[in-house]
C-alpha cells in the first residue's frame, strides 16, 4: 500500500503538481526555461490548452505594448521620432559627454513657407510634402548617424553628438542638397520653385548655460537668422547676433 501510494504521488508530482508549478511561473513572468514553456504549450490536457491560451494573449499584449510604446515616441505622419524622444535622446546625449573638447550639436530644420505650400496645394499634398521630406532626412541620418526627429508642423531637429562644427555644417548642408534634390513644386514660395528648407545649428558649448534646452534655444535662434538671412541656408548660433534677437522675433513661416 504505501508503495502503491509513493508511485501515484511521484506520478501526481510529475503529471499535474510540477506543470501547475510551471503555469504558474509562466504566467507570472517568473524565470522560466524556454523548455519548460515549450513542453507546457505542447501538452494535450486542459494545462497545454491554458498554457497555449496564455502564450497567445501574452504575445498580443507585448504586441500592443510595443505599438503603443511606437506611438508615444514616434510620430503617426512621418514615423519618425517625436518630440518626446529626442528630449530624451539630447538628455541622454548630454550626459554622454566626457570631455570639454568633447560636444553635442542641435540643428533645427524648418521647411521654408510651408504655410504658403499648404494653402496653394492642400493639406493632404502637404502632409504627402511632410513624409517625403522626413523620408530624405531618415536616409541621410541613418547613413551618416545621426538622430532626427519630428518636433512641430513642418519642423524638425537632428541631434549630433561627438561632431565638430565644421562637420555639423557639412550635415546642415547634405540636408539642404537632399530636400533640394526631391525637387518637390512649390510655385509660391518667394525663395525657390521647390520646396527648401532652413537650418540652424547651435553647439554646446554655445549655450550660456549648459543645458539641453539651452542648446535648443540656441539652435532655435540660429534658425531665425538663417531666414532673416534669406532662407534656404544653414546658420550657426551667433552671440553677438541672437543678443539683437527679442522675444516678439517670431521666426517668419
Amino acid at each position: 500500500m504505501i508503495l502503491v501510494i509513493a508511485v501515484v504521488l511521484l506520478l501526481l508530482e510529475k503529471i499535474v503538481l510540477k506543470p501547475l508549478r510551471l503555469l504558474t511561473q509562466f504566467t507570472q513572468q517568473l524565470d522560466i526555461h524556454e523548455t519548460d514553456v515549450h513542453k507546457l504549450t505542447r501538452r494535450s490536457d486542459e494545462i497545454g490548452l491554458l498554457s497555449r491560451a496564455f502564450q497567445e494573449q501574452f504575445t498580443c499584449q507585448q504586441q500592443l505594448n510595443d505599438e503603443l510604446l511606437k506611438m508615444s515616441t514616434h510620430d503617426a505622419l512621418t514615423g519618425l521620432p517625436n518630440r518626446r524622444l529626442f528630449d530624451q535622446q539630447l538628455e541622454t546625449a548630454f550626459s554622454d559627454t566626457s570631455t570639454d573638447s568633447d560636444s553635442v550639436a542641435v540643428m533645427m530644420l524648418d521647411i521654408d513657407h510651408f504655410k504658403l505650400y499648404n494653402d496653394h496645394y492642400g493639406h493632404p499634398e502637404g502632409d504627402v510634402c511632410l513624409q517625403r521630406i522626413a523620408d530624405a532626412m531618415y536616409s541621410l541620418a541613418r547613413t551618416r548617424d545621426f538622430f532626427i526627429a519630428r518636433t512641430g508642423g513642418e519642423e524638425f531637429c537632428a541631434l549630433l553628438p561627438h561632431i565638430s562644427p565644421d562637420k555639423a555644417r557639412g550635415i546642415g548642408e547634405q540636408l539642404l542638397a537632399a530636400i533640394d534634390g526631391l525637387q518637390i513644386p512649390h510655385s509660391t514660395s518667394p525663395v525657390k520653385p521647390f520646396v527648401t528648407i532652413s537650418v540652424g545649428i547651435a553647439m554646446q558649448k554655445d549655450a550660456k548655460y549648459q543645458s539641453p534646452s539651452a542648446v535648443v534655444s540656441c539652435a532655435d535662434q540660429a534658425l531665425y537668422l538663417a531666414k532673416e538671412a534669406g532662407r534656404h541656408q544653414v546658420a550657426f548660433f551667433s552671440p553677438q547676433l541672437a543678443s539683437g534677437l527679442t522675444p516678439e522675433h517670431n521666426a517668419p513661416q
